[in-house]
């Protein structure tokens, strides 16, 4: 057996570690699309942000941290 970790992606609940959200709200800003979601199991209120980060309009989801 290996040591290896396991890499999880993805939004996970600050409050309760749930990785189950519904999206309350969406809202179009220049450039963006802010998203409100709700997590399933404790009812925290999550803000997230996608931005887009090229001319051929990729998406990329930024989770309250900058990507490295």
């Amino acid at each position: 057996m290996s040591d290896d970790k396991q890499v999880s992606i993805g939004l996970e609940c600050r409050n309760c570690g749930c990785r189950h959200f519904y999206v309350d709200g969406t809202r179009a800003a220049k450039n963006q699309i802010i998203r409100y979601r709700l997590c399933r199991n404790c009812g925290k209120r999550h803000t997230t942000v996608e931005r887009i980060v090229s001319s051929e309009q990729d998406k990329v989801s930024i989770y309250g941290k900058k990507n490295s």
